[in-house]
């Protein structure tokens, strides 16, 4: 945001345009990340906290996503606010400003894809946040990262399903929007060969783990050159020449097609040895690989199969008897059909949902806590109070067409309380009202809840929750 509106009313949308077209010229479809909060948004210019006002997040929203309609395809509205590095306030905060930007642009398109913003971490207190929130409820996608060896991926996709499974949303996609592998032995900023191979074999392994635990969509991190403090991510030296990993992940890309992953082979293959089947579209493929040193596995192959290893190089074979192999790094398998469509295990379900998401009628008013005169614990993230008396504000926003009325509701769980808990809300569009609040704890040592929302007519709006704790 802050690259591309310097100025309240001016847009300057530059690479953007350059890299929305090409991709566009190319037939790539793009999702994009709004990521961070331009300066003249915020008093204290902290581009790393939300926007003081949420209309401005919204209009941004809007803006971009009618811009780029019919290039881009998808918004993620925050990258990895649940760390300090890119986050500077808690997740109740953000719940709110996803709930703005993700009205901004289904207005600015009503056909984008809204994705909630990542998580770096597995599921914890940020997360939950989002979902008490109800701002899931704005996005059309889960989405989270992770920098792990490709056999920990299941664990933490596991996490997440759960997650989504107590608040209802078990079903809902889910797309892991980064994973990479940080090659930190590079020398006069090229990698070894040894890194080079170790590269181009994570590519296959990675998404073959990722698809196979479940998530419905991988991207790689990441496909530019990109040296990070020593450390590369890219598949292309700076010079554009590319490295084994972006023939790597050429090769996976042509060889999974569709890339409907349908289960893997265990019965009569080795422990060490990874058997994993997809659906290309027009014909099956196998990824296997060894994840010890090397080992010899039989299929029950026959007929034409086409085998590539992990640079592409292809060899035809004719298969009379099961197909017995010598397998050390990812290689691949295409063919048409046999006994080995019968014996794969599928994934396993995700989890059913423990209750029904909660409902949200009134989507277009969005309620946010005010809590910017306090301190900040990210860590547990919640508000400090340093007094066991605070004042406060509750801010309500209509993003809808029409002329609104309704009851806005407080209250606070724990050993405290707030006053007012209630109060009478008129709104015209794109009107906010600020409400002042009092909150006052009992106790030296105190942790509380503070909820407000929004009520008319037998419909409610999505809360606004946050934690606060008593520390003098």
């Amino acid at each position: 945001w802050g690259e591309i509106q310097h100025e309240r009313n001016e847009y300057s949308w530059g690479r953007y345009d350059l890299s929305a077209d090409a991709a566009k010229r190319h037939g790539i479809e793009v999702y994009q990340i709004f990521h961070d909060t331009t300066s003249w948004a915020r008093s204290d210019g902290d581009s790393k906290r939300v926007a003081e006002d949420l209309r401005d997040v919204y209009r941004f929203a809007k803006g971009a996503a009618s811009h780029f309609r019919g290039r881009i395809q998808a918004w993620e509205v925050w990258n990895e606010p649940d760390i300090e590095v890119f986050g500077h306030v808690p997740g109740d905060e953000f719940a709110a400003h996803t709930k703005a930007a993700a009205l901004g642009f289904k207005a600015g398109d009503p056909d984008t894809l809204v994705l909630m913003p990542s998580l770096a971490m597995g599921p914890g207190k940020f997360a939950e946040q989002l979902f008490i929130n109800g701002s899931i409820a704005y996005c059309d996608l889960y989405n989270y990262h992770i920098y792990a060896p490709p056999e920990r991926y299941a664990e933490r996709a596991d996490a997440h399903f759960a997650l989504m499974a107590r608040y209802g949303y078990a079903q809902m996609p889910v797309w892991l929007t980064e994973a990479g592998i940080r090659l930190e032995h590079s020398s006069d900023k090229l990698l070894t060969k040894e890194d080079q191979r170790r590269q181009a074999e994570f590519v296959p392994k990675s998404y073959v783990a990722s698809l196979a635990s479940g998530v419905d969509k991988h991207f790689f991190f990441v496909f530019p050159h990109y040296l990070e403090r020593g450390i590369e991510f890219g598949t292309l030296r700076a010079d554009l020449t590319p490295y084994p990993g972006y023939v790597a992940l050429s090769t996976l890309t042509y060889v999974l097609g569709k890339g409907v992953y349908l289960g893997k082979l265990t019965d009569g293959i080795p422990q060490s040895v990874q058997v994993h089947l997809f659906d290309r579209g027009d014909k099956k493929a196998i990824v296997l690989w060894c994840d010890e040193g090397s080992a010899e596995v039989t299929l029950p192959l026959h007929g034409d199969v086409r085998r590539l290893n992990l640079m592409g190089q292809e060899e035809q074979l004719h298969v009379r008897k099961p197909l017995c192999l010598q397998t050390d790094e990812p290689c691949y398998l295409i063919f048409q059909g046999g006994e080995i469509l019968e014996r794969y295990d599928p994934p396993a379900p995700r989890p059913l949902n423990e209750r029904a998401a909660e409902e949200i009628a009134l989507d277009e008013i969005v309620v946010r806590l005010n809590f910017s005169t306090l301190g900040i614990d990210k860590a547990n993230e919640c508000y400090q109070m340093p007094t066991s008396s605070v004042d406060a504000q509750v801010e309500v926003y209509q993003f809808g067409d029409n002329h609104f009325e309704g009851i806005l509701e407080l209250e606070a769980t724990g050993n405290g309380g707030v006053n007012p808990q209630q109060h009478h809300v008129e709104l015209n569009s794109m009107e906010r009202v600020v409400i002042p609040l009092h909150i006052s704890a009992m106790g030296d040592e105190t942790k509380m809840q503070i909820r407000a929302v929004v009520k008319a007519d037998h419909m409610r709006s999505a809360p606004a929750v946050a934690e606060l704790l008593l520390s003098p």
